[in-house]
């Protein structure tokens, strides 16, 4: 009978060395992967069944792991480093295999299952793995590694605001407190981002750079704008504009138009397939090439046309997390200066363990939002086989709410005045100057955890390129909130007094953000005015949605 390695081996070592599976680029599927998820949680209830005592015993009396051992050997795994290049990933993979299969023939169940966890920590498929090691691992075995995989799963998300944001931004997420809802008295919480040390007023508390961003519809293809950093092109001679772009993209450098094309451009609208380590030599016919091709043009008629850009931040952010788990299955340094977790830490998440966490708005798919979903997937499909079925209607809708909730209009000054207006196409965004005068959208890892007043603490600002810049509007102590305002504050000329000002302000947020605002300003104009909170009955307030982590940190924390 062959071994476990020998299984292995011969499978998938392909896939080690990532010259094979391209449909393991995300780390989404991979580790979210809906019947993983559904084993590891099956094995943890099953263990977890049973009552403490009964099973300290019963485990001395077989001579499995404890809990407290289970939880001292994975504290000790996380502790090591793992290896950086795909051939010290394949030698340490293979290595801790046989160590793993000679400790199960001696019968020494923790050490073995800790080899085999220890290579499923570099294992481009988890769940691959795990299927190989159901059928070739006693099932006692079996279920020890299962038990580490759900900890350590456990584990990733319960850390991970103790390591993200990164300490030198000199901010932390936290949970707040704002009220109770039902007859329980059910406390209500909410996440805020509060400074670390103290900010005097106008001091930069911290720079971003987007996770995604674009041009507004209108600007798409103009030579005012790099189509990369969003940056003003001064000089038209300057600009750089490849040949066959659907977009007819204008870029300020070399360096945005190499990023551009690295994240999300040659992959979704490059003129001919792009090659993959599963695919190195893509079919290249002339059909083919004219079906992307075409494909490409309807997509941009689709932004152009219909004013909206979310389905293009949408595909980006996709091309990003293919980008990403294709440097990273090559043992490639990411090079995109975004904000990640502290090296500190020894723990790794992708792309999409940042953006599950924020806010969503939640939305309804209609006749516009099914014909941006058939041309996503298509666009996916034509690059590589089998993407598509990464975006289904309800991880579309999901990225779309998160995308309305958390993008910011990048807007430089006042921000201009020729921005056409069509209510069809309008798209909220967190624009202080309103998003009538902003040129673009972005989206943030960070940023993104502020949270809305009416009289903020801190502004949103753009010197000159899509990067955020968080400065205070008056001074912060450490332990503070941060807050910006999501809209225009100020009064504006269809306001007949204060009273309306207030409503249209709250009206705007309800409608984009869904919430019935509750900020300082907020409640000293309900006392001034002596509205008695009437006005709040008749909002078109939408549900949010936040990450269920929030509640595991809290609990843990308190």
């Amino acid at each position: 009978m062959p071994t476990t390695s020998q299984i292995i081996t011969i499978g998938t070592v392909a896939v080690v060395l990532g010259i094979a599976g391209y449909a393991v680029y995300f780390d989404y599927v991979r580790r979210n992967d809906p019947q993983f998820r559904k084993k590891l949680r099956k094995e943890k209830k099953r263990i977890d069944r049973s009552n403490s005592s009964i099973k300290a015993a019963t485990a001395s009396a077989k001579g499995l792991p404890t809990d407290a051992e289970l939880d001292a050997a994975l504290q000790l795994v996380r502790s090591e480093d793992l290896p950086s290049t795909a051939e010290e990933k394949e030698q340490y993979f293979m290595q801790n295999l046989a160590i793993g299969e000679q400790l199960s023939t001696q019968g020494l169940a923790l050490p073995a299952a800790l080899a085999f966890f220890r290579a499923m920590r570099v294992y481009p498929e988890p769940m691959q793995l795990v299927l190989i090691l159901e059928k070739t691992l006693p099932e006692d075995m079996f279920r020890i590694v299962m038990d580490l995989m759900s900890r350590d799963i456990k584990h990733k998300g319960d850390v991970y605001y103790d390591f993200f944001p990164p300490k030198a931004m000199n901010v932390k997420v936290k949970l707040a407190p704002v009220g109770s809802k039902g007859g329980d008295h059910i406390p209500l919480q909410r996440t805020i981002l509060v400074a670390t040390k103290d900010f005097r007023a106008g001091e930069t508390i911290f720079t971003e750079k987007p996770i995604v961003a674009c041009l507004d519809a209108d600007l798409i293809g103009s030579s005012e704008y790099c189509a990369y950093c969003l940056r003003v092109i001064t000089s038209k001679g300057s600009c750089i504009k490849p040949p066959l772009d659907p977009f007819q993209s204008n870029y300020c450098s070399t360096g945005c138009q190499r990023s551009a094309e690295e994240q999300y451009q040659d992959l979704l609208f490059g003129a001919v397939p792009p090659a993959t380590p599963a695919n190195p030599f893509p079919n290249r016919t002339k059909a083919i090439v004219e079906e992307r091709r075409a494909a490409q043009e309807s997509f941009v008629n689709l932004i152009k046309h219909g004013g909206k850009t979310s389905p293009l931040l949408i595909l980006r952010f996709i091309g990003q997390l293919v980008a990403d788990e294709h440097r990273r299955l090559l043992s490639s340094e990411l090079k995109n200066d975004l904000p990640d977790v502290d090296p500190e830490s020894k723990l790794t998440y992708s792309a999409h363990d940042h953006v599950e966490r924020l806010r969503s708005i939640e939305t309804q798919a209609g006749i516009q939002e099914d014909e941006e979903i058939s041309q996503c997937r298509n666009l996916l499909k034509l690059a590589v086989d089998g993407l598509e079925a990464f975006l289904d209607d309800t991880k579309y809708m999901l990225l779309k709410g998160k995308l309305a909730y958390n993008c910011y209009g990048v807007t430089y000054g006042l921000g201009r005045t020729d921005k056409p207006y069509s209510e069809g196409a309008f798209e909220r965004t967190r624009a202080s100057h309103g998003p009538i005068h902003q040129i673009g959208s972005a989206f943030f890892r960070v940023a993104s955890y502020i949270n809305h007043s009416c009289l903020p603490s801190a502004r949103a600002e753009f010197e000159g390129t899509s990067e955020i810049h968080i400065v205070a509007i008056n001074d912060i102590k450490a332990g503070d909130e941060i807050t910006v305002s999501y809209v225009d504050t100020k009064r504006r000329s269809k306001d007949k007094n204060a009273t309306d000002a207030r409503k249209h302000r709250r009206q705007e947020l309800a409608r984009g953000w869904g919430f019935a605002c509750d900020c300082v300003k907020c409640a000293e104009e309900t006392a001034i005015l002596q509205l008695d909170g009437e006005e709040d009955s008749s909002m078109p307030v939408q549900e949010t949605k936040l990450d269920p982590a929030f509640e595991r940190y809290l609990a843990k924390n308190t």
